[in-house]
């Protein structure tokens, strides 16, 4: 139960820390490559660490999601003290790890993971910023593995990574609000299916 609270499959979000390496043609460079994933590494810890302070928030409204009462903690398999233990752990190591791959890896790292918090208590609970809270963890993402490995991504490719994450978001909003309606998450209530199709139009268009 508490591996599956960690969301495992999540972790392909953080697939992205090695775009840096594979578009500036240094996948197979080893040193480089162990800096993206060791900081691969750090981003899962992170992520699942954040995925179960989500997880404790949400509890009420996730056990009267259609999808989200199987979660562990909603359905009472993993105690809200254990995955509160384990978050503050996956927390430590993580920031541990990242310090040795650079400083300015260890500030995003720490940057990524306040807002990750700050997310789950206050920024989801707000239209529109939900979607670019959402965003910004992609963006993130990406950004990391520069500072991971030296190599910067073309302005192209982050402006297509920047509107692909809105385009995302904007599409998990609009299918949530379809879904379930406004009853499992308080955001979508100023939402209104116009205004997420024109929003998911738009950035795909951009994207």
């Amino acid at each position: 139960a508490t591996f599956e609270a960690l969301r495992p499959i999540q972790w392909i979000k953080n697939l992205s820390l090695f775009a840096s390496v594979i578009l500036n043609g240094q996948l197979f460079n080893f040193p480089i490559f162990y800096k993206s994933l060791l900081g691969f590494i750090v981003f899962c810890l992170l992520s699942s660490s954040s995925y179960l302070i989500n997880d404790i928030v949400d509890v009420e409204k996730d056990r009267l999601h259609p999808v989200k009462k199987f979660r562990p903690i909603a359905r009472g398999a993993l105690t809200e003290s254990s995955a509160i233990f384990t978050a503050f752990i996956l927390l430590f190591l993580g920031l541990f790890i990242s310090v040795f791959i650079g400083f300015g890896f260890f500030g995003i790292s720490l940057f990524f993971i306040l807002i990750q918090y700050g997310y789950s208590f206050f920024l989801k609970k707000k239209a529109v910023i939900d979607i670019i809270g959402i965003a910004l963890f992609f963006i993130i993402r990406a950004y990391a593995g520069e500072l991971a490995t030296g190599y910067h991504l073309p302005v192209w490719i982050m402006l297509a990574v920047i509107f692909l994450s809105l385009f995302l978001a904007s599409g998990k909003r609009r299918s949530e609000l379809r879904g379930s309606g406004t009853k499992t998450r308080s955001s979508l209530s100023g939402y209104s299916d116009n205004l997420l199709d024109f929003y998911t139009t738009m950035f795909a268009v951009c994207t």
